[in-house]
């Protein structure tokens, strides 16, 4: 049985799935936009702490409104930085992974050097304790 949630999120998802949301420029309109509804509801949101919270409207702004708002601001400013590709180091553990024969994790922790390898010597059936 679907319902309008489900079916809303089924979209959604298609949509993601698409790689819509992989170019730059619909990230920063959709940018703009969110950093426009924040500005507009300032408001009600100042209202709706009040009520929950009793935060004052300075409170409000100060509290919640200006750090979305920079965060908002940074994320436009920053963007393309963020977004470029980049060369990241593979973990040790990875690279040994790899050049393990064994499948299982204690196959692969035998071939790990002593510093990288976990306390599991019981574990594995190795002697010891944990």
């Amino acid at each position: 049985m679907t319902t309008p949630i489900t079916e809303r999120l089924d979209a959604m998802r298609a949509f993601y799935a698409e790689g819509h949301t992989r170019e730059l420029a619909f990230r920063k309109k959709y940018l703009r936009r969110l950093l426009e509804a924040v500005k507009a509801r300032e408001a009600e949101t100042a209202e709706a702490l009040y009520a929950d919270l009793h935060k004052s409207r300075e409170e409000a702004y100060i509290s919640e409104t200006a750090i979305v708002l920079a965060e908002i601001r940074d994320q436009l400013r920053h963007l393309e930085r963020r977004a470029r590709s980049r060369r990241v180091p593979t973990p040790p553990v990875v690279l040994m992974r790899a050049s393990a024969t064994g499948s299982s994790f204690c196959d692969t922790a035998a071939t790990m050097p002593a510093a990288l390898t976990p306390r599991n010597d019981a574990f594995c059936g190795w002697g010891g304790s944990v």
